[in-house]
């Protein structure tokens, strides 16, 4: 093994075996390589893959054993669900490289690990936290002020997050870009505006933060010109004066996401497509007060779109779906679920997307069969 190892040439180690090897392969590999030399020439090479973030994996207590025992230092750290706060505890040597962590979906982890993160992680830049609901807001209070290099923070589920936990993440965490505090039930319209007024904002998820009104999105649009993505599904206080807020000044928008909110009318897809010509992913599933007018405005404003919801779009006709077939020629992906209007003639129009790969016409329910059929019968859906 020792002299397998050293004989491959270490750009082919790095770029053909590496990327395709489990922790648990690295680990067997290690414990096979008798030579010291060939131990050490490992791990410089795991070192630098590790340290420039290429090299990712889901951390269990096995895992965690093993590179406390060898000292491996990693930038990119994504822990499995079941982890225990004493395995993360073990790493003190060996997380303060860690710019990447992920704890998301680790539900029995509390306010220490997250203080012991804050503290140990000098370098940390990306954290989510996805349904960690044992932190309260002290240690989130904790986190932001230890942590001023973060640019990515994912929250979502994390159900103590409140508006004073944000303020100060706003206050401490001034180079923050990407946000997802979906689900965070108690966020409310001030910490948001604290947000956009405070960060350059790229992306953010506001969904389902049933208290948001157009007053958050409104600030978003005032405030962060180079926002690309937000999803404000389900934030159901919205109405067109938020969209045409958010189109004043995020002329950069390519990503929009507002299923579920129930008032917005074509007036707002009119404006925002038309400051938004770069919008690529929209979605406007059980928007029932939207019509082939909206789609139109999508189809004549919006030509590298690539992904559309309509799901219970119910007033969408065939007219809107061949508009939108003839001009959005980058199309991959289309839902019109539930579209009851629409009729054999949209499959035939549709038929012409090259790049399309994904339909979704679940009960629409005056499309034959034949014509689905024939439609999927295509190799590329």
């Amino acid at each position: 093994m020792d002299l397998l190892l050293l004989s491959v040439p270490n750009a082919i180690f790095r770029h053909h075996i590496l990327p395709y090897l489990e922790l648990r392969d690295i680990a067997v590999l290690d414990s096979a390589t008798v030579n010291k030399e060939s131990r050490k020439y490992l791990h410089r090479r795991l070192m630098k893959r590790a340290l420039n973030g290429s090299l990712t994996v889901e951390l269990d207590a096995n895992a965690v054993k093993w590179l406390k025992t060898r000292k491996i230092c990693l930038s990119n750290m994504s822990f499995g669900s079941n982890i225990m706060e004493k395995d993360v505890f073990s790493l003190l040597d060996v997380i303060h490289t860690a710019s990447n962590v992920s704890f998301k979906g680790c539900f029995r982890i509390t306010d220490a690990v997250l203080e012991f993160i804050a503290t140990r992680c000098s370098l940390l830049e990306s954290l989510d936290l996805s349904s960690c609901r044992n932190l309260s807001e002290a240690a989130f209070l904790f986190l932001f002020a230890r942590c001023p290099r973060l640019k990515s923070l994912v929250v979502s589920s994390c159900t103590s997050l409140t508006d004073t936990a944000l303020m100060a993440l706003t206050k401490h965490c001034p180079h923050l870009s990407r946000l997802r505090i979906n689900l965070c039930r108690q966020v409310t319209d001030t910490a948001v505006i604290a947000l956009a007024q405070h960060c350059d904002l790229i992306s953010l998820d506001l969904s389902d933060c049933p208290k948001i009104t157009n007053a958050s999105i409104q600030a978003l649009g005032a405030s962060c010109p180079g926002l690309r993505h937000l999803d404000a599904s389900r934030c159901d206080k919205l109405t067109n004066a938020a969209v045409i807020g958010l189109s004043q000044q995020c002329l950069q928008l390519e990503t929009l996401r507002v299923c579920g909110c129930r008032a917005l009318t074509d007036e707002a897809i009119l404006a925002l497509c038309k400051r938004c010509p770069g919008l690529s992913t929209l979605a406007f599933s059980n928007c029932p007060l939207l019509t082939d007018a909206a789609v139109t405005a999508v189809a004549l404003h919006c030509p590298t779109l690539t992904s559309l919801d309509l799901f219970s779009c119910t007033l969408v006709t065939d007219v809107a779906i061949a508009t939108l077939a003839e001009n959005c020629l980058l199309l991959k992906e289309l839902d019109v679920s539930v579209c009851f209007e629409l009729t054999d003639v949209s499959l035939t129009a549709l038929s012409q997307l090259t790049q399309l790969r994904s339909l979704g016409v679940y009960s629409c329910r005056n499309m034959s069969f034949s014509a689905i059929q024939s439609l999927f019968s295509n190799p590329q859906l």
